[in-house]
């Protein structure tokens, strides 16, 4: 849902939104035809401008997109999220349209706000081939085309992978020359977001509708929603793969200042009601292996200047819910009484940040901690 429920100029809070809700904003928007429509961008630019105004006293650092691909690819092709449509057309429309509101918004932001700072957010998955065969590499390369350079060709290069054009055929819209100009803001983003949770091992799948399916070894390390883990010895690394890789293909062009603005460990964790710390110590060592990777990247050169883990509390996610298995928190919620009880994660991610450096798990963390 986007809401057509904009910022009054009195005030920094959302005019009447609880009476807007009930009028079936989610409808009138589904009707319309949602970010198919090209009039939607125009929807966004004038919501982001009107908070920006806002909130420009207090804010100085603002994402324009998070996680377009989800948006755009889940919600039209893959049918997961709202309004639930399987049609590549359409969800190639749509991606079009939030990465013309962005470079939109972007422009006119640093016209009007030049004191703000601004990026985006997209979530990438680093894509290997299942084998070293020709196919799996091809295989592999149509994953990235999908999945990754979707968003970032069309930011940084003004234009969408012609490896996209090739598998989507005449399922491929055409766009003007003017709208990519406007899309591709590389000289003025001041940091991307970067959101990695896992990688993805691709196989060549002629039956596929584009062409390749994605191998799970469920052996090897997974997540609660069964998202493969890529940290050694079973897998490559992962983060440090996509950040290099990214930056190594786009600093020509002027990428700079990274951030991963999302990272982090679906985890079931049980709490009997009594205890006053929840144990998760996969979740420790998740974190651990990929700000270890994290560090190895900008020891390479990557120009990493953020990391924000992925989350606080256990939240509602998307399509998942509040199903116990897609918990990304390091503080538990339990879902009856709203009581917060925090997980061991908590206080060695408090120790990390305090100490600036990583630490094992231990049991006498809390000494540590108690030291400050």
């Amino acid at each position: 849902m986007v809401s057509r429920v904009f910022l009054g100029t009195e005030g920094s809070k959302y005019s009447d939104l609880c009476h807007a809700l009930s009028l079936g904003i989610t409808t009138i928007f589904a009707v319309k035809g949602g970010w198919k429509q090209r009039e939607t961008a125009s929807w966004l630019v004038k919501h982001a401008l009107a908070a920006m105004e806002c909130f420009g006293d207090v804010v100085e650092d603002c994402f324009v997109l998070n996680e377009p691909w989800c948006a755009a690819m889940q919600s039209y092709h893959l049918g997961i999220h709202a309004p639930g449509e399987e049609d590549i057309y359409g969800a190639l429309l749509s991606a079009h349209h939030m990465l013309l509101a962005q470079g939109m918004i972007v422009r006119e932001a640093k016209l009007r706000f030049p004191y703000l700072r601004v990026g985006t957010v997209y979530n990438v998955q680093t894509r290997y081939a299942a084998t070293s065969a020709a196919d799996d590499q091809e295989a592999s390369a149509r994953a990235n085309a999908y999945f990754n350079d979707l968003f970032f060709e069309p930011t940084y290069l003004g234009r969408y992978p012609q490896k996209l054009e090739e598998i989507c055929g005449e399922k491929m819209p055409e766009f003007s020359k003017s709208d990519m100009e406007i899309i591709c803001v590389v000289e003025l983003l001041d940091y991307h977001g970067i959101n990695y949770h896992n990688g993805a091992l691709n196989r060549l799948d002629p039956a596929q509708a584009l062409g390749y399916s994605t191998v799970v070894e469920k052996n090897l390390g997974i997540n609660d929603l069964g998202w493969p883990i890529f940290v050694a010895p079973h897998y490559p690394e992962g983060l440090y793969d996509i950040l290099t890789e990214l930056y190594d293909r786009y600093r020509e062009v002027g990428m700079s200042n990274l951030m991963i603005t999302e990272n982090g460990m679906a985890l079931s964790s049980e709490w009997e009601g009594v205890s006053e710390i929840v144990a998760d110590p996969k979740r420790i060592e998740y974190l651990k292996a990929h700000l270890a990777q994290a560090h190895k990247a900008i020891l390479r050169g990557v120009p990493l200047t953020g990391y924000f883990a992925w989350t606080l509390m256990d939240n509602y996610e998307w399509a998942e819910g509040y199903r116990p298995e897609s918990c990304f928190g390091m503080v538990h919620i339990d879902r009856d009484s709203l009581q917060r009880i925090s997980k061991e994660s908590y206080y060695w991610y408090q120790a990390l940040a305090r100490l600036g450096r990583l630490l094992p798990w231990v049991v006498d963390i809390f000494t540590v901690l108690s030291s400050f």
